[in-house]
């Protein structure tokens, strides 16, 4: 379980907040694109600390209490990420002037979260990838084993982290040569 979100203030919000905060809550229940348009209302939440008084976790709670949305804090985390990714993808694709038809961005959340935590040009490069190895729509695991190609680690791992297939080559070797590969 993640510590709770420190609170970096305890003043309320100011009137200018709140009306932020309410722009986000609508965005998030009138989301057009779904979890592109969720993840994104909720890491304006979160970056401008709109959820004070609160830890982000105790917000989440409250908002899914009062069922405005019931995004667990995790979940909210897991949309943002996605969103993120979208973020990202979508600005490469316009910055190298890309056309729509041919490279066409992830259609769902569980290709967009399965990129989550590369670096910009290693989504990139993995999205392409999987686009090239499943075609115009690859699934998520599709693109989650195009991470894991390009990174030699599952995708959400943290540096350092192997994939299964690294983790067995790595045990079936003596100390010595695993050493010399480390």
């Amino acid at each position: 379980m993640k510590p709770a979100t420190p609170i970096v203030s305890q003043a309320a919000l100011s009137p200018k907040e709140h009306a932020h905060l309410d722009r986000c809550n609508r965005a998030i229940d009138q989301a057009e694109t779904g979890f592109w348009d969720q993840g994104k209302a909720l890491r304006e939440i979160h970056g401008a600390k709109l959820y004070r008084p609160r830890t982000w976790e105790d917000f989440c709670l409250k908002v899914t209490l009062e069922k405005r949305w019931a995004f667990t804090a995790e979940r909210a985390r897991q949309l943002m990420g996605a969103s993120e990714v979208m973020d990202v993808l979508a600005a490469r694709r316009k910055a190298e002037k890309i056309a729509t038809a041919c490279c066409p961005l992830p259609a769902n959340e569980a290709q967009a979260r399965a990129l989550v935590g590369l670096a910009p040009e290693q989504m990139w490069d993995a999205w392409q990838k999987a686009l090239e190895a499943s075609g115009r729509c690859p699934t998520g695991p599709a693109v989650a084993k195009a991470v894991e190609e390009l990174t030699g680690r599952p995708p959400g791992a943290v540096p350092g982290e192997v994939s299964s297939a690294t983790a067995r080559l790595l045990g079936s070797m003596l100390p010595e040569d695993r050493h010399q590969l480390l």
